[in-house]
């Protein structure tokens, strides 16, 4: 049960960079006169990469542990499934990210 909790915590932190990302993208040229916005781009770049570098290890971790498990569990493929594929997006957005800042 806790390896299903950790790996919505992912989801949700993986979603939130995507979503922050995009929207970044998007209001790009009406956000950054705001003076304070630029902190928030460096905050959530910190996040960004402090999560993808612990995802990696959690990631590979959590597939060694499943492949390994007798019982294999549907709900927690699908997850483990959907947050390697949410990974390499969090990657593309921190590396969008880090070429906002100024």
């Amino acid at each position: 049960m806790n390896d299903i909790r950790l790996l919505k915590t992912q989801l949700f932190l993986s979603l939130t960079i995507i979503l922050f990302g995009i929207q970044n993208h998007v209001l790009n040229q009406y956000i950054f006169a705001l003076s304070f916005y630029e902190t928030i781009v460096k905050v959530v770049l910190a996040i960004s990469v402090l999560t993808t570098l612990l995802s990696a290890i959690l990631l590979i971790l959590q597939s060694i542990v499943f492949i390994n498990r007798k019982i294999i569990i549907k709900k927690e493929e699908r997850y483990l499934a959907v947050n390697i594929a949410l990974y390499y997006l969090v990657v593309f957005t921190s590396l969008y990210l880090s070429t906002q800042l100024r």
